[in-house]
């Protein structure tokens, strides 16, 4: 079962997906250069989880929109990384002989 987060995230990169793609390349372009079938492109477009997440990367690569894909883990990262500044972690201490 596909969570909402998931399905939020692929249905945002299948929107941003499109309108790059309609300036520059026809569905069967595109699915060409990615090596998939225009079904398969038209359900990225559309969002489906059932589409590996790694052709969502690569047609962001192809329409040079890649850098959104960045921007979006560098802030993933940078809220992880001041949740998790803000969380108690317990020290381990390990032994002189580790």
């Amino acid at each position: 079962m596909e969570s909402s987060s998931s399905l939020e995230l692929t249905k945002s990169l299948g929107s941003l997906i499109k309108l790059a793609r309609i300036n520059n390349y026809t569905q069967d372009e595109l699915a060409h250069r990615l090596g998939i079938s225009r079904s398969t492109m038209g359900s990225i477009e559309k969002g489906k989880t059932s589409v590996s997440i790694g052709l969502y990367f690569e047609a962001l690569t192809i329409l040079g929109i890649e850098q959104v894909l960045t921007e979006f883990i560098d802030g993933l990262a940078s809220n992880f990384i001041q949740g998790r500044s803000r969380t108690s972690i317990a020290k381990v201490e390990l032994p002189d002989d580790f």
